[in-house]
């Protein structure tokens, strides 16, 4: 694995709690905003509170990409292996570990699904949070909704987290950012 500065670390590390702190903000989002009319002006207040963390969430996660570009551009191989020999070792389900394995090989190899969920982010996260506001500001007013945070932004939010925790050497935080994106639907079964 390469050298990686301890600044990098540290905003590779607030990376990850953003992911892990917007996925579980958007879960408490989806469950009161999908419940039909919010009943109280309380209750909206708080919903837009948890909305207004995610957005922000979503933006310092797209703030915080660079580090793990710069890695990326470093040494994807190196990466791409890292990867394999920790999901080997990982007390991971085997069946789990080859839906991650043949996910990863078809987006030519861990860095390349890195890459995807770099790019995702780039693209779509401004429009995503704006949807969820958008979304609030509906409930607000006394509508309904249907729906939460994009799925794929959700995945790219979790293949940005994984790519942070490998890069700045954080294998510990990858089993429960790999059970997150098998549970929310991101790897094919």
């Amino acid at each position: 694995m390469q050298n990686i500065s301890i600044k990098d670390q540290h905003d590779l590390a607030r990376l990850i709690a953003s992911v892990m702190e917007v996925n579980s903000l958007d879960t408490i989002w989806t469950e009161h905003s999908t419940k039909g009319r919010l009943g109280s002006r309380q209750e909206v207040a708080e919903l837009r509170a948890v909305t207004d963390v995610m957005n922000r969430g979503i933006a310092d996660v797209v703030r915080d990409l660079a580090p793990l570009e710069r890695f990326l551009d470093g040494g994807e191989d190196d990466l791409n292996q890292d990867v394999e020999q920790f999901l080997g070792r990982s007390e991971l389900d085997p069946s789990v570990k080859a839906r991650f394995t043949a996910h990863f090989e078809q987006a030519g190899g861990f860095s390349g699904y890195v890459r995807q969920s770099i790019d995702q982010l780039r693209s779509k996260g401004t429009d995503a949070a704006d949807d969820v506001k958008r979304q609030m500001d509906h409930l607000a007013a006394g509508g309904t909704v249907e729906g939460d945070l994009w799925q794929q932004i959700k995945c790219a939010l979790l293949g940005a987290a994984g790519g942070a925790a490998a890069a700045s050497g954080n294998w510990w935080a990858l089993i429960p950012i790999a059970i997150s994106a098998d549970n929310t639907g991101c790897i094919p079964h």
